[in-house]
Parts: C-alpha cells; structure tokens; sequence
C-alpha cells in the first residue's frame, strides 16, 4: 500500500519526507520527541523531570490532536519517523512546538524540512511563534536561518528561554 498522503517538504537529498502524521504515527512520533529531550536534558546536565516533552503521554497527544494540533512527521522511504514536530493556530499565529528529529538523523536536513513542512501547512498563518533553550546554540542557528528572530527571554521553571518569532505569508491585519 501506498503513501498517499501530501509530502509538505522533504530533506535536500529526498531521502526523508515530511508529511501530517496518521493518527498511527502517535506512539512513534512521541518515542522520537521522547529520545530527542533525554539527549537535551543529558547535554545540558539538567534532570530529565525537567523535560516536559520527555515525558507526555499517547493519551496527551490524541487529545491534542482532537483539538486541533497539527502533528507533522519526517518519514524514511520505508515509512520509519525520524522526526516530528507541532503546531497549533490561534489568532492568525502559528505556536510551533517539540521539534525532535532521532539521533541518526542528524544533521541531515530533517529539522529544516520539518521546519518548513509546517510552514507549508499554514500557508495562511500571518505569525509563527516558538520558544527554545537559551543556550541552545544548535537550534537557535536553526531557526535564525529560516528567519526566526528573538523578542524576548524568559525563565520557565529551571530553564532560560528565548522566545522566537517569523512573519508568515498570510495577509496582515
């Protein structure tokens, strides 16, 4: 059977796909989101318990796929996730969410395809808005290249955060 579902952007190299997850998907897209923040937390010392991501559950993510959340996966030819990422619209703004890509996947466009997958999948949305680890240079480089710029830090319990934002394509108020 084949994958009839609309590929939103893919890695330079077409290797990876990124396409909306089938509800299917759930329990493998939270395994990578799960893997990716144990190796932030490990990265930056910090206790795993700190990691919001590291631990939701598939109930979590069938709700919120109920209420509207878009989750996107980057799919291997043969269908295997190695990456995901979210978003959900509200007031015309795009909160983009729990980036992950599997450890093998590295450094191999997947991020930026997810990036841009999503992008794709609110071609409408005037604004998109995330936050990441302030001293989280890898992404933070990440986002700047796509033309995410920094408004503001904040603390969210043990973490500094910086909060990042893209005008979209949509039209403006």
């Amino acid at each position: 059977m084949t994958d009839e579902r609309e590929v939103l952007a893919t890695t330079p190299d077409g290797s990876v796909r990124v396409a909306r997850a089938a509800l299917g998907e759930l329990d493998d897209l939270l395994l990578i989101q799960r893997a990716a923040f144990a190796r932030v937390a490990r990265q930056f010392n910090a206790p795993l318990d700190s990691m919001p991501p590291a631990h939701e559950s598939l109930g979590e993510l069938v709700k919120l796929e109920e209420l509207g959340v878009c989750f996107l996966v980057a799919l291997e030819q043969d269908g295997t996730v190695v990456g995901t990422v979210r978003g959900e619209l509200v007031d015309e703004t795009v909160n983009v969410g729990r980036l992950a890509v599997a450890e093998s996947q590295l450094r191999r466009g997947v991020a930026t395809a997810l990036m841009l997958g999503l992008e794709a999948a609110f071609p409408k949305a005037e604004r998109f808005d995330l936050f990441t680890g302030a001293e989280a240079s890898g992404p933070i480089r990440l986002y700047e290249r796509l033309g995410y710029h920094t408004y503001a830090t904040e603390r969210m319990g043990s973490w500094t955060m910086v909060r990042m934002a893209k005008k979209g394509s949509g039209p403006l108020p």
